[in-house]
């Protein structure tokens, strides 16, 4: 007898072969609602247990200072409404009744929270505490201009559902997210300053086309009646546009059915030109087009000839023909124009549901936020702006403020979208391109150190430091890092989102462009693991060199976190549950030891099939032992062509090595294993081992 002993899964998850077949032993194709622990063992995560009350409407965001949670909100009223624990900061537009929208970014700054927030009018303000940073009015101003509005309306529609945008200068083009499925766009300008002249023209300048499949045309001839009388009653001839199709007559013989048959027979194996093929069903034979020729062969005259008592029905004409057409994306091009003016208000609505305003002042304004050596930097389109040394509200006077325009620095993708520390250098990130920078306190000796192509973010919350030396983002191709790029610019296979790729971007095909862009990032605090929330999942990456190991997993939720915040060493979340209710959570609840109960949050371990290092020998499989706690259920895929054919092998209780082994049933080359765990409470699994015999063995 032998056995297989799995002793870990410390390389984690790993999609990076085509096929759960090919896998890599040590790794496994899914981990559902685990990680891996220091010592590589897969422990099952906590529950996210609500907190208390939900969050009024009327905030946004959720953020840790020191020891304090906050949410910012714009109604007075609603102060004493947020959960127990949080602390509400009332953010005001100039005119306080205007509804905020969205909190873009947050971050402390001296024990403060320095924040920007966007109104339901369009306006984009920072603040420091409750205080409006004034200072944005006029630098808003200076940097706002009609392409700028253009530009920041081309990164709202981009997250729309149904288009995509781009832009070049002052133009906006938008264009189907499917070929084939048309909207519709209205703009309008609203003139809020002293010159009215601004305008918003939408022009169509390719009409959407709706795709259409071919149809071939076809006619039927159905044998009506007849005796057999061979060479007597016939059919004699068929011709199709003039052209002879049978050739050969072709007898009626037994019934009509059979008699088509014949016909059906005959008509295959005469070559016409040209050439048609041929159906039959029942007495009813079918003549059909070749693919292709759409509706040319429509109105080919059909004649059929018969002898003897022979009869047939047929159709006169070949009818029925469609032409394939391509269906082509519908394409609006939008252009700002007139004088430009911070207060004037730009909307694009699409399919009049989607709402998208910008101001003049909101295209120049900053939209993330970032505190490093002594100041704020935040990114307002092509521009890397900091405040005066130690004064975050000053942007224009005090000691060294001003900004770096990185179109003018190196060329590429300009509209910015995240920073973050790197190597205590700054990564500045646009869609397509991270710019390395040694930012200093003194700006004047700021030096651009390097551009990483093709690579970047529209998920600014995504853009965290890991560890360091290293920036891990969500990226078009899935989860990257700084770190693991070289002079060309292509990812390593060791780069730290490889092994999952596939499977992250199996997931985000699944999300709107305004989901992906909200995906938020955080490092668990007790073991260091990045955390990427987006949709309802939390990719987990479990990194521990010492042990080697390097381990990707995922959480499936039933919330959807926008924020999340930490407190010394537990983690809150602001998210919104399946009802749109937006609620607080803690990670493993206030005693940080709840888990899921039964039938909850499940976990799933999926390993890759093994061949036991002989995959053409059969194994008569004898039994299984598992290392671990709680219960888990164990299955083998015995055929690597099918995973949904399970053998379910019973629960494994616990540890059970040296107790009475759990059978097995099953003579396999390969065989695939699942784990699950569906009981309360925590769960680990360390090993597994299974027992078999070499088919030869047992005879």
């Amino acid at each position: 007898m032998a056995y297989i002993q799995i002793e870990d899964i410390r390389k984690g998850m790993d999609r990076s072969r085509a096929s759960r077949v090919a896998s890599d032993q040590g790794s496994a194709w899914t981990i559902k609602n685990a990680h891996l622990t220091r010592g590589g063992d897969i422990e099952r995560r906590k529950s996210f247990v609500k907190q208390g009350d939900d969050f009024p409407a009327t905030t946004k965001g959720l953020f840790g200072i020191n020891e304090t949670l906050y949410t910012v909100g714009y109604d007075a009223s609603e102060a004493g409404n947020v959960p127990a624990g949080v602390t509400h900061i009332l953010t005001q537009h100039p005119t306080p009744a205007t509804a905020m929208t969205d909190v873009l970014d947050a971050e402390a700054f001296d024990g403060e929270l320095y924040s920007i927030s966007e109104f339901s009018d369009g306006n984009i303000y920072h603040f420091y505490g409750t205080s409006r940073v004034t200072d944005w009015d006029t630098l808003s101003a200076s940097i706002g201009s009609n392409n700028a509005i253009a530009s920041a309306l081309e990164a709202a529609i981009d997250n729309s559902a149904v288009v995509n945008a781009s832009v070049s200068t002052n133009v906006v083009t938008i264009t189907a997210d499917e070929a084939g499925t048309g909207f519709t766009v209205a703009t309008n300008a609203v003139n809020n300053g002293s010159v009215n002249d601004q305008y918003l023209i939408a022009v169509e300048t390719q009409a959407n086309v709706e795709g259409v499949t071919e149809v071939v045309a076809s006619a039927d001839i159905e044998v009506t009646g007849g005796t057999s009388s061979p060479g007597v009653n016939k059919i004699t001839s068929i011709t199709i546009d003039g052209v002879e199709v049978l050739n050969t007559a072709v007898d009626w013989t037994t019934s009509n059915s059979n008699t088509a048959s014949l016909i059906k027979t005959q008509l295959d194996s005469y070559t016409s030109s040209p050439e048609y093929d041929i159906e039959v069903s029942g007495p009813i034979v079918t003549i059909k087009a070749k693919a292709g020729t759409g509706i040319g062969p429509n109105g080919f005259v059909v004649t059929t000839t018969v002898a003897g008592d022979m009869t047939v029905t047929a159709d006169s004409t070949m009818t029925g023909g469609v032409a394939a057409v391509t269906a082509v994306a519908q394409i609006v091009e939008v252009t700002v124009g007139g004088t430009f003016e911070q207060d004037d208000q730009f909307t694009v609505t699409i399919n009049g549901t989607e709402i998208y305003t910008v101001t003049g002042s909101a295209s120049g304004t900053g939209t993330t936020v970032q505190t490093f050596k002594k100041k704020i930097y935040t990114v307002a389109s092509s521009n890397l702006y900091f405040s005066a040394l130690n004064a975050p509200t000053q942007w224009i006077a005090g000691v060294d403020p001003g900004f770096i325009n990185m179109a003018s620095e190196t060329a590429g993708e300009e509209t910015l979208t995240a920073t973050a520390e790197y190597q205590g250098l700054m990564a500045i990130f646009s869609k397509n391109q991270i710019r390395i920078w040694s930012i200093s306190e003194d700006s004047a000796v700021n030096v651009y150190l390097q551009t990483v192509q093709n690579t970047g973010t529209v998920a600014s919350a995504s853009v965290i430091a890991y560890g360091n030396n290293d920036v891990f983002y969500l990226a078009n191709t899935g989860i990257r890092s700084i770190k693991a790029r070289d002079s060309s610019n292509a990812a390593y296979v060791s780069d730290v989102g490889t092994n999952i790729d596939t499977h992250v971007r199996t997931y985000l095909d699944t999300l709107t462009e305004a989901q992906i862009a909200a995906a938020t990032a955080i490092i668990e605090p007790l073991d260091g693991r990045y955390w990427l929330a987006v949709g309802t999942r939390i990719y987990v990456f479990s990194y521990f060199p010492s042990k080697k190991i390097s381990a990707w997993s995922y959480y499936d939720l039933d919330i959807t976190i926008t924020h999340f915040a930490r407190i010394g060493n537990r983690i809150y979340c602001r998210a919104t549950d399946e009802s749109g209710d937006d609620g607080l959570y803690l990670y493993g609840g206030t005693n940080n030891s709840t888990y899921p109960a039964d039938d909850e949050d499940t976990v799933e371990i999926e390993l890759p099939y093994i061949s036991a290092k002989d995959p053409a020998a059969k194994k008569d499989l004898i039994g299984f032992d598992v290392m671990g706690t709680n219960n888990w259920k164990v299955e083998t895929l015995p055929n690597p062509n099918d995973d949904t054919v399970k053998v379910n092998h019973g629960i494994a209780s616990k540890i059970t090595y040296g107790k009475p082994r759990y059978g097995l049933t099953g003579v396999e080359q390969l065989f695939g294993i699942n784990l699950t765990c569906r009981t309360a409470g925590a769960a680990t699994l360390s090993a597994l081992a299974l027992h078999y015999n070499n088919k030869s063995d047992s005879g």
